[in-house]
């Protein structure tokens, strides 16, 4: 089984010719609502390739709250372990550019609100070789606490620190796979280069590093460094890529595949996401996944 922990949001996506500047104010030439969430989007993701899936998440005890429950009950995902938190559903309020670009800003307090004390049914259910993946909408506290815990039983534990909140020093030594695109690997191992912030991050004690290029694909780092091209496409829309990416990784990683050819098919799965708009809504189906 993978075990998803993380976050769920009500996405409201904005089209726009081009992102605005700081103070400017741009007009929309449409809007679309829908599910969304590192959490929810990885978890769905690995839910339609085909391997089991728990999901630890948070919602509002508002409408919105209730429609993120029926979708991914739709999808298949047991939602007993998503809690409901007194006040709103988290948001994420998206621009996306003509040239398929986007800019986010996501409230988290619901996300902020999960305990250790909510995650520990889902852990002590764990077995040994079962795996775990998380994303940066988490605390600090319950980050260590999963890691700890995962490593604790010898299972596998994934990290996808986006959004970064904190510093992950202490916990690289937790994180088997740590998956990350270029800002987020510059801004944690200070190193211009993606391939040589992969390098510093393992020297910090992750086991193998992904990081993710955009239209160059995905570099490999563990004892050295492999590049894993994606498929040649037109861009529509960013939103929600690396979250299809850490899903298809991750369900590919459970069901046995080696690094390699489980990096191949989450770029291609990416490729495929970005070619049409929304997140939730691009997020291939099992069909194209198969």
């Amino acid at each position: 089984m993978l075990l998803v922990v993380g976050n769920t949001t009500l996405d409201t996506t904005l089209q726009v010719d081009r992102l605005p500047l700081p103070g400017e104010t741009v007009l929309a030439a449409g809007q679309a609502d829908g599910l969304g969430g590192k959490g929810a989007n990885q978890a769905v993701t690995a839910a339609r390739c085909g391997v089991p899936v728990g999901f630890v998440s948070a919602v509002g005890t508002d409408a919105a709250g209730d429609r993120a429950l029926a979708v991914l009950a739709g999808e298949g995902i047991d939602t007993g372990m998503v809690l409901r938190k007194n006040g709103p559903t988290d948001r994420s309020f998206i621009a996306v550019s003509q040239d398929g670009e986007n800019a986010i800003i996501s409230t988290h307090a619901a996300a902020a609100a999960i305990s250790i004390a909510d995650v520990e049914p889902a852990l002590a259910s764990l077995r040994p070789d079962e795996t775990v993946l998380l994303q940066g909408n988490l605390s600090f506290e319950v980050t260590r606490h999963c890691l700890r815990f995962v490593r604790g039983i010898g299972g596998r534990t994934l990290v996808n620190p986006a959004p970064i909140q904190f510093t992950y020093d202490g916990l690289l030594p937790l994180i088997d796979i740590a998956i990350l695109n270029t800002v987020e690997v510059a801004a944690l191992s200070g190193q211009a280069d993606p391939r040589a912030g992969g390098r510093h991050l393992r020297t910090g004690g992750v086991g193998t590093v992904i990081v993710t290029l955009g239209a160059d694909g995905a570099a490999i780092v563990d004892s050295h460094v492999r590049e894993v091209p994606s498929p040649r496409v037109v861009a529509v829309d960013t939103t929600g890529a690396g979250d299809v990416f850490c899903g298809v990784l991750a369900a590919m990683i459970v069901q046995g595949s080696p690094i390699g050819s489980s990096v191949e098919k989450a770029a291609a799965a990416a490729s495929l996401c970005v070619t049409r708009p929304g997140t939730f809504a691009a997020i291939p189906s099992i069909a194209e996944l198969n």
